[in-house]
């Protein structure tokens, strides 16, 4: 079995927390490469940070999305008012070419995705559909 069927298979019976931890994981991943971006002096370091912002700001849409407001209540909401931030602030990183915000959302990303590891099946605040199609095409990027 190649890999891209074992990620396929991965993110089908991956549980609503697993895929977020995989957007979560994804996000990370691009922020960390958005940042190298604004150290380098090549010729494309514009359009590789653009790259990777948008298409973190892609994820943070979806775990947006994937909030069920209902069960989740005023975590629901919280995480939704922060996912709005960190989308504003990344918007300020590509119009100022600053690193600072990008950083700040890498951080607040890494401290939210512990403590949903921590929060395991028990975080009621995730719907499992609209996460996992985001989840599968994260992880092929």
């Amino acid at each position: 079995m190649g890999p891209e069927r074992y990620r396929e298979i991965h993110v089908l019976t991956a549980s609503p927390n697993d895929l977020a931890l995989l957007l979560y994981d994804r996000a990370l991943s691009l922020l960390a490469d958005a940042e190298a971006a604004f150290t380098d002096n090549t010729p494309d370091r514009f359009e590789r940070i653009a790259n990777a912002l948008l298409r973190t700001k892609d994820i943070l849409r979806e775990l947006t999305a994937s909030l069920n407001m209902e069960r989740g209540g005023e975590i629901a909401q919280r995480l939704a008012a922060l996912y709005d931030f960190m989308l504003d602030a990344l918007s300020r990183a590509v119009v100022d070419h600053t690193v600072e915000p990008v950083r700040e959302v890498r951080q607040m990303l890494g401290e939210l995705r512990e403590a949903l590891q921590k929060a395991g099946s028990s975080a009621a605040f995730l719907e499992g559909g609209s996460v996992q199609a985001t989840a599968q095409k994260g992880t092929e990027a």
